[in-house]
């Protein structure tokens, strides 16, 4: 993402542990209506992860998490945002997703290796 401090004010710099917050995030979302918001909640999960607000939302996230595992701590591979919670997809909070590992990820979903 860039860093558009200058041109953003609702750019808001914020460190919690060394990560970027998710208060980047926000500043760049648009502000989704009820309505809008609900069409993101029905969609097919698959249409879902193709939208920009999925899009702009796992860039937060890995970039927030470090891009690395939160149960190996491997940075090294190819990181996935992994919903904890399903309950508020469309508009979800931070603490519903986290980075998983392709191998980690795997495990938590009973995906046989």
């Amino acid at each position: 993402m860039i860093n558009d401090s200058e041109n953003n004010p609702k750019y808001i710099p914020f460190h919690i542990n060394g990560f970027i917050s998710f208060m980047k995030y926000y500043s760049f979302v648009k502000k989704y209506t009820e309505e809008e918001i609900e069409e993101l909640r029905v969609m097919p999960y698959v249409d879902y992860l193709e939208t920009e607000h999925w899009k702009l939302l796992r860039m937060a996230v890995l970039e927030r998490m470090g891009r690395q595992c939160v149960i190996c701590g491997n940075s090294h591979v190819e990181v996935h945002v992994h919903h904890l919670s399903y309950r508020r997809k469309g508009h979800e909070n931070i603490n519903d997703l986290t980075c998983l590992c392709n191998e980690c990820h795997k495990k938590v979903h009973h995906i046989a290796l």
